[in-house]
C-alpha cells in the first residue's frame, strides 16, 4: 500500500511495513522536496535499524559528547529521536539537511544524489564521531 500525500509543497509517501512481527504504518523520511528522495531512503535504513535505534534511543552519545561544533553521532540521535518518538505523521528531518555539506562536501539541498553514496558518507560521519570520541 502506497499513498502519495501533498501538504505546503512537500510529498509524502505513506507505506505499510511488517517489522518485528508487527505492522507498523511508517511515513516515509519525505517531508522534503523530491529532489531528497536520496537522504530520505538512506535515513529510513538507519532509523529502522533496530541495535542503532536502540542506541540513539538512549541518548547515551550525547550525554558523554564533548564535540562542540558538527557531531554526525548527535545529529542522527535527534533526528532518530524525533523520528521514532513523533506524534505527528510526518518529520522533516531538518537536523540533517542543515549539515549535508558537514556529511559530504558535494551534497547540496535539492540536488539529485545517490542513496548509497549518501549513506556511506553518513556511516563514515558517524564512524569518525565515534572515534573522535574515544580519544578525549
Amino acid at each position: 500500500m502506497m499513498e502519495l500525500l501533498r501538504h505546503k509543497g512537500f510529498f509524502f509517501h505513506l507505506r505499510r511495513y511488517v517489522w518485528i512481527g508487527k505492522k507498523h504504518e511508517v511515513l516515509e523520511l519525505a517531508c522534503t522536496i523530491l529532489a531528497t528522495r536520496f537522504l530520505n531512503a538512506a535515513l529510513q535504513c538507519l532509523t529502522y535499524t533496530p541495535p542503532l535505534a536502540n542506541y540513539m534511543l538512549s541518548l547515551e552519545h550525547s550525554r558523554s559528547c564533548r564535540e562542540q561544533d558538527f557531531c554526525m553521532m548527535c545529529t542522527m540521535e535527534t533526528h532518530i529521536n524525533q523520528a521514532l518518538r513523533c506524534t505527528v505523521d510526518a518529520i522533516e528531518p531538518t537536523c540533517v539537511i542543515s549539515n549535508l555539506s558537514r556529511i559530504g562536501q558535494h551534497f547540496r539541498l535539492g540536488s539529485q544524489e545517490d542513496a548509497h553514496e549518501f549513506l556511506r558518507y553518513t556511516v563514515d560521519a558517524m564512524q569518525e564521531a565515534c572515534l573522535n570520541g574515544s580519544t578525549k
